[in-house]
C-alpha cells in the first residue's frame, strides 16, 4: 500500500513540474522531420528536430541531430546534439512568445555534456511586444566540458512586472548535447 501511495505522490510532483515549465518539448522526446527552406538547407544540417523549438539564423552554419539512446540520454530516451561548423560562431535553439507572469522570479536550466560553451539567455516582452529586458545567465560563454557526464546550467532572474511573453535561445559552440530543459517559477524543483 505504501508503495503505490509513494509512486502515486511522485507522479503527481512530477506533472506538476511538468505544468509549470512553460517550454513546448522540453525533454527533447517528441521528433518531428526537419522541414526547412532551400535557403536554410544551405546552414542547417538535420533530418529531425525537437518539436516547438526553431534554430539558429541563416548565417551560422550548424548540424542538429536527434539522439535516441535512453542509456546516454540524461532522462527519457532522446536528447539534441548540435555541432557548430565555424568555431567563430555560435548555434542557437530557440522557443519564441512563450507565456509567462511578470514580477515573479524564474529559473531557465538546461542540462548539458560535450565540448564546447554555452550561453542561457531569456528576452522579456510586453502585451504590445515591447522588450522589457535581456536577461543572460552570463555574459561569457560557459565552458562545457564533458562529452561522458551531464551538468546541470541553471539561472534565475526576477521577471519584470509587465512581462507577458519571452523568447529563450540556448547558445553554444563546439559540439554540445542538450536535454531537458526548464523555464518556469524558481521555487519548483
Amino acid at each position: 500500500m505504501m508503495k503505490k501511495l509513494f509512486i502515486s505522490l511522485a507522479l503527481t510532483a512530477a506533472a506538476a513540474l511538468s505544468a509549470q515549465n512553460v517550454l513546448l518539448n522540453p525533454d527533447f522526446e517528441e521528433i518531428v522531420p526537419a522541414k526547412f527552406t532551400a535557403k536554410l538547407k544551405k546552414y542547417i544540417d538535420a533530418d529531425e528536430v525537437p518539436k516547438g523549438w526553431s534554430f539558429n539564423p541563416p548565417s551560422n552554419p550548424s548540424k542538429f541531430t536527434m539522439v535516441t539512446d535512453a542509456e546516454t540520454s540524461q532522462n527519457g530516451s532522446c536528447y539534441l546534439r548540435v555541432e557548430q561548423k565555424d568555431p567563430k560562431k555560435n548555434s542557437s535553439c530557440s522557443q519564441w512568445w512563450r507565456p509567462v507572469k511578470g514580477g515573479q522570479t524564474y529559473r531557465f536550466t538546461v542540462w548539458a555534456k560535450g565540448n564546447g560553451n554555452l550561453l542561457l539567455q531569456v528576452i522579456a516582452y510586453d502585451r504590445k511586444i515591447n522588450v522589457l529586458g535581456s536577461f543572460v545567465n552570463n555574459r561569457k560563454m560557459e565552458k562545457v566540458s564533458s562529452a561522458e557526464e551531464w551538468k546541470k546550467y541553471e539561472y534565475t532572474f526576477k521577471m519584470p512586472e509587465k512581462t507577458s511573453k519571452v523568447v529563450v535561445h540556448i547558445k553554444m559552440n563546439g559540439v554540445i548535447d542538450l536535454d531537458n530543459a526548464y523555464l518556469g517559477p524558481a521555487e519548483a524543483k
